[in-house]
């Protein structure tokens, strides 16, 4: 279950409420046509934070929609800013930041449709299981020094000097960005890619693995 904005709400010629638009994906970015027969019973308006499943479109086998989407009920914020030993699960809603230098996470990060942010200097020991649309993003100079594995349209964001030294092995993913506009992206292990439905790297970002 992705997570992002109604982004802008169909109309029927016949001024019966819509049930299409368009959706936007949390930090990917990707913008998703929508169908979805429930969604004038939702309460939802264009702006608004929400759920939503990406399916592939019944009538183009290459492209995928949305669908069924729910207004997003956010967890309240996680913020680790000191060492911290142990596992970290973030579900649909939860978003973790991972800040400073001093926060080094030792133990495992499985992330089930929620967001992890790893950034100014912070760093993950540990593996990253990243799934059900789910994303870890590293930036201002945050690392994961564990693994990451991307399934079921998991997703990887790496920018603004952050970096991943473990291997990445993608299956059935969502998107893999490497820089933006706000700096590069370093990743110095493996990437083995089986499927994913968007990759981007800009220049001065870098893959050195092997």
């Amino acid at each position: 279950m992705a997570t992002g904005i109604v982004f802008v709400v169909g109309q029927n010629a016949d001024g019966t409420p819509a049930t299409f638009g368009k959706v936007q994906q949390d930090e990917t970015g990707d913008i998703f046509g929508f169908q979805d027969p429930n969604f004038p019973n939702t309460g939802l308006v264009a702006g608004n934070a929400c759920t939503f499943d990406l399916i592939t479109d019944p009538n183009d086998p290459t492209s995928t929609i949305a669908t069924n989407l729910q207004p997003l009920v956010l967890a309240p914020p996680q913020n680790i800013t000191g060492p911290y030993t142990g596992n970290i699960t973030a579900n649909v809603g939860d978003v973790y930041t991972i800040s400073t230098a001093a926060a080094v996470v030792t133990g495992n990060v499985t992330i089930n449709g929620g967001k992890v942010i790893v950034d100014q200097n912070a760093q993950i020991n540990g593996a990253v299981n990243v799934s059900a649309d789910g994303i870890i993003v590293a930036r201002g100079g945050g690392q994961v020094k564990g693994g990451v594995t991307m399934s079921t349209g998991g997703s990887l964001k790496v920018v603004n000097k952050g970096k991943i030294t473990g291997n990445i092995t993608m299956s059935q993913a969502g998107r893999m960005i490497v820089g933006n506009a706000n700096g590069p992206g370093f990743i110095t292990g493996t990437v083995d890619i089986q499927k994913i439905r968007a990759f981007d790297i800009t220049a001065g970002s870098s893959i050195t693995g092997q």
